[in-house]
C-alpha cells in the first residue's frame, strides 16, 4: 500500500513503540514525519512564525510542517518532556524547561489547528484530561463499569476509616507512576502495594502526599485490553502465585503470570468503547480485573499505554500490523480485518531494532538521562 498524505509521529528515540511503528509504516509504504520533542532545546533548533498572512514552523531533524491538512493521522505518543542543556545553572534549567514546555505546547496546538480532519491518537487536550486516575474511575462508573471502592486523600482520619471499613484489606497507588535510581544506577519503579496498619501510624507521612487507596479485590486474573478505532486486542494474565501477601508489592504486572490471548466478550468491548467515546479517545489501554466470582472490574485506562508486548507474548496477536494500518487509514472507526504480514518479530531481526536496544541500554546506565517517569526536579 502507498499513501502520499503522511502520518505524523510524535515520539522519541527511546520509545520502543514509536521506533517499531515507524519501521512498520515504512514497510507498508506509508509516508510519515517524525518529531522527537525531547531533543528540544538541548539538541534541536526550532522556530515558529506567525503573521496576519500565515503561520509556519521549522525544526532541525524533522520535516514537520504547519501546512493545512498535511497529515492524515497524528500519533501523540511520547516525547513531551524537553531536555535542557546541562551547562545551564540549576535555576536557569527550571526557566528553560518551563519556557520550552509552553513553546512546545503552543506548537502542538498549532499543528492540531492546521489539521482539523486528521485522526488524532490522542488529541492533546483529551489525552491530558484522560490521565488522572480518579477521573478515569468516575467516567468508568458513569458508563456502566464496576469500579473498586476508592478513596483519594491525604486526610489520616479518612484513610484509617477506609482501612477499617474494608477489614484492613486495602492497597495504595500513585496518581502517576514514578521511578528513581539507586547509586549504582538500578532503576526502581513504583506499583500497587498492600497497606498494613503499621503504614497508617505517621500522621505527617499520610498528610504530606495524597494517595489513591482502594479495596483489595479477590482477583483471579487481569485483562489488558488494547482498543483503537473499533479494533480490540486482549491479553489475559492469570496469576500463578496464590500465596497471600499482607503488605508490600502486590502489582500483578510484575508477578509471575501465565499470559495468553483472549477474545473479549461483547459487553466488555461495548463498555470500553463507551468510555473512549465519553473522553474523546481513539486509543486506550485498559486494565480490567476479573474477580474470583467472574465479575469484571475496571482498574484504569492509559491513553498512551504500551501494546506491543501483547504480540511479544503471543505472535498470533498481530497488533503492530493492525496499529500501523490504523494510522494509515486516518479513520477513527477503523476495524482491523486483513493482515499485511507485518510482524513484530521481523522488526526485532533488523539493525534498526538492534540499534534501539543498544541505545536504550546505554540510556538505562546513564545518570544524566531520565526515563519518562523518573523523578526530576
Amino acid at each position: 500500500m502507498t499513501h502520499e498524505t503522511p502520518v505524523l509521529i510524535l515520539s522519541e528515540q527511546l520509545d520502543y513503540h514509536g521506533v517499531a511503528v515507524r519501521w512498520g509504516l515504512r514497510e507498508l509504504g506509508v509516508a510519515f514525519d517524525w518529531w522527537d520533542r525531547t531533543e528540544f532545546p538541548r539538541a534541536q533548533l526550532t522556530s515558529s512564525w506567525v503573521s496576519t498572512e500565515d503561520s509556519h514552523m521549522a525544526t532541525t531533524e524533522s520535516n514537520i510542517s504547519l501546512s493545512p491538512n498535511r497529515y492524515r493521522s497524528i500519533w501523540n505518543r511520547r516525547g513531551q518532556v524537553p531536555q535542557v542543556s546541562d551547562a545551564l545553572h540549576r535555576t536557569d534549567k527550571i526557566v528553560a524547561r518551563n519556557e520550552s514546555n509552553y513553546f512546545l505546547g503552543g506548537l502542538t496546538s498549532m499543528i492540531k489547528d492546521a489539521n482539523p480532519m486528521a485522526l488524532f491518537v490522542n488529541a492533546f487536550e483529551n489525552a491530558k484530561a484522560a490521565n488522572p486516575k480518579i477521573h478515569q474511575l468516575n467516567v468508568a462508573r458513569s458508563v456502566g463499569f464496576k469500579v473498586p471502592k476508592t478513596l483519594s486523600s491525604n486526610n489520616p482520619e479518612h484513610i484509617r476509616e477506609f482501612f477499617e471499613q474494608n477489614n484492613g484489606m486495602i492497597v495504595a497507588k500513585q496518581h502517576i507512576p514514578f521511578a528513581w535510581r539507586t547509586k549504582n544506577g538500578t532503576l526502581l519503579i513504583t506499583g500497587t502495594s498492600a497497606v498494613s496498619r503499621q503504614h497508617l501510624v505517621a500522621e505527617e507521612a499520610l498528610s504530606a502526599c495524597p494517595m489513591i487507596y482502594q479495596e483489595r479485590l479477590p482477583i483471579r486474573n487481569e485483562i489488558r485490553i488494547i482498543a483503537f478505532g473499533r479494533t480490540v486486542f486482549a491479553l489475559n494474565q492469570v496469576r500463578i502465585q496464590t500465596e497471600s501477601v499482607t503488605h508490600g508489592f502486590v502489582d500483578i504486572r510484575y508477578e509471575n503470570t501465565d499470559k495468553r490471548a483472549l477474545t473479549v466478550n461483547r459487553a466488555l468491548v461495548t463498555l470500553c468503547h463507551a468510555y473512549m467515546d465519553k473522553l474523546g479517545l481513539t486509543y486506550a489501554a485498559f486494565d480490567i480485573a476479573q474477580l474470583l466470582d467472574g465479575d469484571y472490574v475496571f482498574l484504569e485506562a492509559n491513553e498512551a499505554g504500551q501494546f506491543l508486548f501483547l504480540e511479544d507474548e503471543d505472535q498470533e496477536l498481530t497488533i503492530l500490523d493492525a496499529f500501523c494500518q490504523f494510522l494509515a487509514s486516518g479513520d477513527p472507526m477503523f476495524h482491523y480485518e486483513n493482515s499485511t504480514g507485518l510482524k513484530l518479530a521481523d522488526f526485532e531481526s533488523t539493525e534498526e531494532a538492534n540499534q534501539f536496544h543498544m541505545r536504550y541500554e546505554a540510556h538505562m546506565q546513564s545518570s544524566e538521562l531520565t526515563s519518562p517517569f523518573e523523578l526530576v526536579e
